[in-house]
């Protein structure tokens, strides 16, 4: 808030109440507090030599909320962490006007009116951002190059919130980058599409050496947005009748994740959704980062 201070209108918008009259920030604080909690013990314990630093990757960020609480909530040393990196395909081009479809970044790249240094380089941890879309094999790969194993010190990758196939693409992301990854916080959400004949099509999903039928986690249905900007509704069969395939595809997320020797990979429900069976946070540790082939 003191960051904000000078820009009312801006500090609004971060703590807006939506039509329940729940406040956006304090939402999100409750619905990644697991993770932020894992990604904090994980950079506090890393074992960093010749005063290299961590790399966090903040995936499908959207407005940022994960990564400025992990800059601004004092859960970690800042002096072991180089930036956090959002990363978002609905972020305005680089240099480029944002459209209305666009995440506005004005709480990042804006300037402070006291400081003259803009709200991104203010915080305790340099935030950068990156437009990449995850579905995109080429934008994923220039994402794990430059950002990954282009990182001078281990990588951290939250992934709070992806969609579908979205999951898979951090666990390749986690996978791919071997020894510079030393952790992996996931918590995904809405199921993959299915599409048609998807039975006949005997379609496979594969992270890693694992692999599986995709009609195991695929289901029909969408979120579909209301009139005058009232929150959205589901179109599809009952979603109760979805929490056994999204436990097949929590289950599968985590069987994919390659920790290699004396790693860990494991499930935790954490009660943070009321209305929702997506409760389950995805956690996967390398106990020595540098020791996995890549």
């Amino acid at each position: 808030r003191v960051r904000y201070a000078g820009d009312r209108a801006l500090w609004q918008r971060l703590t807006r109440r939506d039509k329940r009259g729940n406040t956006k920030c304090v939402k999100e604080l409750a619905e990644c507090l697991p993770v932020l909690r894992q990604a904090a013990a994980a950079i506090n314990q890393l074992p960093l030599q010749g005063g290299e630093r961590a790399t966090v990757l903040d995936l499908c960020s959207g407005k940022g909320y994960l990564a400025m609480f992990l800059a601004d909530g004092g859960l970690v040393d800042a002096e072991r962490v180089e930036r956090i990196t959002l990363v978002d395909s609905a972020f305005p081009p680089l240099g480029g006007d944002p459209q209305p479809h666009h995440i506005h970044i004005d709480h990042l790249a804006g300037v402070a009116r006291a400081t003259g240094l803009s709200y991104a380089a203010s915080a305790p941890i340099r935030l950068d951002v990156t437009k990449r879309n995850l579905k995109k094999r080429r934008q994923l790969q220039q994402l794990l190059e430059r950002h990954v194993l282009g990182a001078t010190g281990p990588v951290v990758i939250l992934a709070v919130h992806l969609c579908g196939t979205l999951a898979l693409r951090a666990v390749d992301l986690f996978n791919d980058g071997g020894g510079k990854v030393t952790m992996l916080a996931l918590k995904p959400c809405c199921l993959p599409a299915q599409v048609p004949d998807e039975l006949k099509l005997e379609r496979t999903f594969t992270i890693g050496t694992h692999q599986f039928p995709a009609s195991e986690v695929t289901a029909r249905g969408k979120w579909v947005s209301r009139s005058a900007g009232n929150g959205k509704t589901w179109q599809g069969p009952p979603r109760a009748h979805l929490e056994p395939r999204f436990e097949r595809w929590a289950a599968h997320l985590l069987r994919g994740m390659e920790v290699g020797e004396g790693g860990e990979r494991r499930l935790e429900r954490v009660q943070v959704q009321a209305e929702s069976y997506q409760n389950v946070f995805l956690f996967a540790r390398r106990a020595n980062a540098r020791d996995v082939a890549r």
